[in-house]
């Protein structure tokens, strides 16, 4: 079985096969979908996960949904853990991100958080020269002519899936008002 130590004085992570002694651990074995095994688990499902998932509702135009979101993995309860104690001892936010960042590196490494490498960014950019002035006619149509220096920057950035959504419990069937039977 695998744990993930956090080091709160240095806020570093390792992966090791039994806990550390002064070190803040969070267990890597499957466990039950309604488990809640750590208390920063908690305060990640309340107080992330499920506004997150009523935001996304709340866009999309669903109202009256009712979620069972199953516990947050091992990964993000560290990476919550790194950002916890990263506040309680006043780092600053720049401190924290580079923190939270190396931790996932180090569990992207480890093959303990998915890997999103899924993110296409395409850049493009193109330059014109000329002079530009507008004229109208008698029709009340427009031209226009350019003369100068113009660039245009498109920056376009996809992501086929997201291994960083929570996951979802499928919706219940309802049942029918008569009892069950249903008409064919």
């Amino acid at each position: 079985m695998q744990y993930v130590c956090v080091d709160p004085k240095t806020l570093s992570i390792s992966v090791r096969t039994r806990p550390g002694a002064k070190l803040r651990t969070v267990s890597c074995e499957p466990r039950a979908a309604d488990v809640i095994d750590h208390p920063i688990s908690h305060a990640i499902l309340f107080g992330v996960l499920y506004p997150a998932t009523a935001r996304k509702d709340r866009r999309e135009g669903r109202t009256g949904i009712k979620r069972s979101l199953r516990p947050p993995d091992p990964w993000l309860v560290s990476l919550g853990l790194v950002m916890w104690d990263g506040i309680v001892q006043g780092f600053t936010w720049d401190v924290i991100k580079l923190s939270v960042k190396a931790a996932l590196k180090r569990l992207q490494h480890e093959r303990i958080a998915p890997i999103d490498a899924d993110i296409v960014d395409k850049r493009a950019s193109s330059t014109e020269f000329g002079l530009s002035w507008s004229e109208y006619t008698k029709e009340g149509k427009q031209r226009e002519m350019f003369f100068g220096l113009r660039r245009f920057h498109r920056r376009e950035v996809t992501r086929k899936t997201s291994p960083f959504q929570p996951l979802l419990d499928p919706p219940k069937k309802k049942r029918s008002r008569s009892g069950g039977a249903t008409r064919r």
